[in-house]
C-alpha cells in the first residue's frame, strides 16, 4: 500500500507516494499552515524582527501569502511571498482601511494617501513611481527579475500615491516573492502610518483586470514588536 506523505519546510513542499491532485491539494493546505506559522515565528527567527506582518488571503479565505514590514532610515522595507496565484504581473497596493471582507475586498477602501480617489489631469497611475522601489523580485524560472516599469491604468487617471507598489511578478508555478522599499509610508506615527487606528491592508489585483481585487491581507503589529523601537539610527 502506497501512502501519500507530505511535509512543508518554509514555503517548499516535499512529498512521497502522492499523485498530482493529492500533491496539489496538500501543497495548498500546507502552505497556508506554514505561512501562518512563519508569520508567528518571524519575530523570533529574524535578526531584525518586523514591526508589522500580514497574512494574505484570497476571496475564499485561504492563505496565499505573507508580508513583513520593517522600518528603515529610507522608508519601510516590505518582504512579500505568495503561492497559488495566477502567473503574470499583479498590480499591488497598500490600502487605507485594515479590513479584508469578501466578496471583493472593497472594505479595504482607497489606496493609502488618496482619500478622495479624485482623477488628476491625465497623469497615469504609475505603481512605484512616487516612492516605492523593487529591490528584488523573484519567481519561478526567472530569479532576480525586476518589477515592470510600465504603469497600470485602473480605468481612470490618478497621480502616484503613497500606497502604490511595483507589480508583483508570479511565475508559472503560481509563486512569487518581492522585496520593496517604500519611502512614502512609515511604521511610526505620522503621515501614511501603516498601523493607524483605521488600519491598512495589502491588496493584490487580478492579472487580466487590474480593477479586480483577488487577495487581501490586513497589516497588523507583529507579536512582541514595538514599531518605534524598529527605526534604525
Amino acid at each position: 500500500m502506497v501512502v501519500c506523505r507530505s511535509k512543508v519546510s518554509g514555503f517548499s513542499l516535499e512529498s512521497s507516494g502522492c499523485n498530482g491532485s493529492e500533491e496539489a491539494s496538500m501543497s495548498k493546505h500546507l502552505f497556508a499552515l506554514g505561512a501562518v506559522g512563519w508569520l508567528l515565528a518571524a519575530p523570533a527567527l529574524a535578526g531584525e524582527q518586523p514591526a508589522a506582518v500580514s497574512a494574505i488571503k484570497d476571496l475564499n479565505g485561504q492563505v496565499v501569502g505573507t508580508a513583513t514590514f520593517r522600518q528603515q532610515p529610507e522608508g519601510v522595507l516590505v518582504n512579500i511571498q505568495v503561492q497559488g496565484l495566477q502567473p503574470g504581473k499583479h498590480a499591488m497596493h497598500i490600502h487605507a482601511v485594515g479590513k479584508c471582507e469578501p466578496p471583493a475586498f472593497k472594505s479595504a477602501g482607497p489606496h493609502l494617501g488618496d482619500a478622495k480617489m479624485a482623477p488628476t489631469s491625465g497623469t497615469p497611475h504609475s505603481h512605484g513611481a512616487k516612492g516605492a522601489t523593487a529591490l528584488s523580485m523573484n519567481h519561478a524560472h526567472s530569479a532576480g527579475s525586476m518589477a515592470s516599469s510600465i504603469p497600470h491604468n485602473h480605468g481612470a487617471m490618478h497621480a502616484a500615491m503613497a500606497g502604490d507598489l511595483p507589480d508583483l511578478v508570479v511565475g508559472s508555478d503560481g509563486s512569487g516573492k518581492a522585496e520593496i522599499l517604500n519611502a512614502e509610508v512609515r511604521l511610526t506615527p505620522g503621515r501614511n502610518f501603516l498601523l493607524q487606528s483605521e488600519g491598512t491592508a495589502l491588496l493584490i489585483h487580478d492579472v487580466a483586470d487590474p480593477n479586480q481585487r483577488i487577495a487581501c491581507g490586513v497589516i497588523s503589529k507583529a507579536p512582541n514588536s514595538s514599531p518605534e523601537a524598529k527605526v534604525n539610527p
